[in-house]
Protein backbone atom coordinates (compact mmCIF):
# COMPACT_ATOMS: atom_id res chain seq x y z
CA UNK A 1 0.00 0.00 0.00
CA UNK A 2 2.78 2.22 1.03
CA UNK A 3 4.14 1.57 -2.58
CA UNK A 4 1.17 2.79 -4.22
CA UNK A 5 1.17 5.78 -2.55
CA UNK A 6 4.10 6.52 -3.51
CA UNK A 7 3.88 5.73 -6.98
CA UNK A 8 0.77 7.82 -6.93
CA UNK A 9 2.64 10.56 -5.50
CA UNK A 10 5.71 10.21 -7.70
CA UNK A 11 2.88 9.95 -11.15
CA UNK A 12 1.46 13.33 -9.82
CA UNK A 13 4.87 15.49 -9.67
CA UNK A 14 5.93 14.36 -12.85
CA UNK A 15 2.12 15.53 -14.01
CA UNK A 16 2.55 19.01 -12.22
CA UNK A 17 6.12 19.41 -14.00
CA UNK A 18 4.34 18.53 -17.64
CA UNK A 19 1.44 20.72 -16.98
CA UNK A 20 4.16 23.62 -16.02
CA UNK A 21 6.24 23.05 -18.71
CA UNK A 22 3.06 23.05 -21.39
CA UNK A 23 1.75 26.33 -19.87
CA UNK A 24 5.13 27.95 -20.00
CA UNK A 25 5.87 26.98 -23.42
CA UNK A 26 2.51 27.40 -25.71
CA UNK A 27 0.70 29.62 -23.16
CA UNK A 28 2.42 32.06 -21.31
CA UNK A 29 4.18 34.79 -23.14
CA UNK A 30 2.11 33.70 -26.62
CA UNK A 31 0.34 35.73 -28.53
CA UNK A 32 -2.80 35.11 -26.60
CA UNK A 33 -1.42 36.10 -23.44
CA UNK A 34 -0.88 39.49 -24.64
CA UNK A 35 -3.97 39.45 -26.23
CA UNK A 36 -5.62 39.13 -22.99
CA UNK A 37 -3.31 41.66 -21.06
CA UNK A 38 -4.04 44.40 -23.82
CA UNK A 39 -7.94 43.55 -23.75
CA UNK A 40 -7.72 43.86 -19.67
CA UNK A 41 -6.03 47.26 -19.97
CA UNK A 42 -8.91 48.64 -22.34
CA UNK A 43 -11.84 46.88 -20.06
CA UNK A 44 -10.00 47.58 -17.16
CA UNK A 45 -7.96 50.70 -16.69
CA UNK A 46 -9.07 52.77 -18.76
CA UNK A 47 -12.69 52.67 -17.85
CA UNK A 48 -11.76 52.98 -14.14
CA UNK A 49 -9.15 55.95 -14.99
CA UNK A 50 -12.16 57.66 -16.77
CA UNK A 51 -14.27 57.01 -13.67
CA UNK A 52 -12.22 58.12 -11.48
CA UNK A 53 -11.94 61.10 -13.34
CA UNK A 54 -15.22 61.95 -13.67
CA UNK A 55 -15.89 60.86 -9.75
CA UNK A 56 -12.96 63.68 -8.27
CA UNK A 57 -13.95 66.49 -11.09
CA UNK A 58 -17.02 67.70 -11.20
CA UNK A 59 -16.48 70.72 -12.86
CA UNK A 60 -15.34 70.59 -16.74
CA UNK A 61 -12.63 72.59 -15.92
CA UNK A 62 -11.15 70.52 -13.73
CA UNK A 63 -12.36 67.08 -15.62
CA UNK A 64 -10.68 68.84 -18.90
CA UNK A 65 -7.43 69.07 -17.11
CA UNK A 66 -7.61 65.70 -15.66
CA UNK A 67 -8.58 64.12 -19.01
CA UNK A 68 -5.75 65.88 -21.01
CA UNK A 69 -3.43 64.79 -18.37
CA UNK A 70 -4.49 61.40 -18.39
CA UNK A 71 -4.29 61.15 -22.19
CA UNK A 72 -1.10 62.62 -22.15
CA UNK A 73 0.05 60.08 -20.08
CA UNK A 74 -1.81 56.53 -21.80
CA UNK A 75 -0.36 58.06 -25.35
CA UNK A 76 3.12 59.42 -24.89
CA UNK A 77 3.95 57.13 -21.53
CA UNK A 78 1.89 54.04 -21.61
CA UNK A 79 1.71 53.54 -25.15
CA UNK A 80 4.92 53.41 -26.33
CA UNK A 81 6.13 51.26 -22.80
CA UNK A 82 3.10 48.60 -23.81
CA UNK A 83 5.02 48.54 -27.31
CA UNK A 84 8.57 48.44 -25.87
CA UNK A 85 7.60 45.55 -24.29
CA UNK A 86 5.95 44.00 -27.74
CA UNK A 87 2.70 43.71 -26.19
CA UNK A 88 1.41 46.56 -29.14
CA UNK A 89 2.48 47.14 -32.20
CA UNK A 90 2.28 50.15 -34.28
CA UNK A 91 1.56 49.34 -37.44
CA UNK A 92 0.36 52.67 -39.44
CA UNK A 93 -0.70 54.25 -36.22
CA UNK A 94 1.07 56.94 -34.16
CA UNK A 95 0.72 57.89 -30.77
CA UNK A 96 -0.36 60.95 -31.28
CA UNK A 97 -3.20 60.20 -32.98
CA UNK A 98 -4.38 58.22 -29.51
CA UNK A 99 -4.22 62.02 -27.92
CA UNK A 100 -7.17 63.66 -28.67
CA UNK A 101 -8.65 60.22 -29.23
CA UNK A 102 -8.82 59.70 -24.79
CA UNK A 103 -9.73 63.31 -24.52
CA UNK A 104 -13.07 62.77 -26.99
CA UNK A 105 -13.81 59.88 -25.41
CA UNK A 106 -13.90 61.03 -21.86
CA UNK A 107 -15.84 64.26 -22.96
CA UNK A 108 -18.32 61.99 -24.73
CA UNK A 109 -18.74 60.29 -21.48
CA UNK A 110 -18.90 62.79 -19.62
CA UNK A 111 -21.40 64.40 -21.75
CA UNK A 112 -23.55 61.27 -21.35
CA UNK A 113 -23.54 60.61 -17.43
CA UNK A 114 -24.35 64.05 -17.18
CA UNK A 115 -27.21 64.65 -19.11
CA UNK A 116 -28.44 61.19 -18.10
CA UNK A 117 -28.28 62.19 -14.48
CA UNK A 118 -30.01 66.04 -15.25
CA UNK A 119 -33.02 63.43 -17.03
CA UNK A 120 -33.11 61.09 -13.80
CA UNK A 121 -33.24 64.39 -11.44
CA UNK A 122 -35.85 65.87 -13.70
CA UNK A 123 -38.44 62.81 -13.21
CA UNK A 124 -37.82 62.51 -10.08
CA UNK A 125 -38.70 65.24 -9.00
Amino acid sequence: MRELQQQIAENHSIYLQYTYNLWVQYTLFTWKWWLLLFVLVDTSVLPITYMLIYQYNSKWSSFLIAIVIMSAFFSFIAEPFLVWLGIYELITWKHYYSFPLYILYGVILKFIVDLTKSIQSKNSS
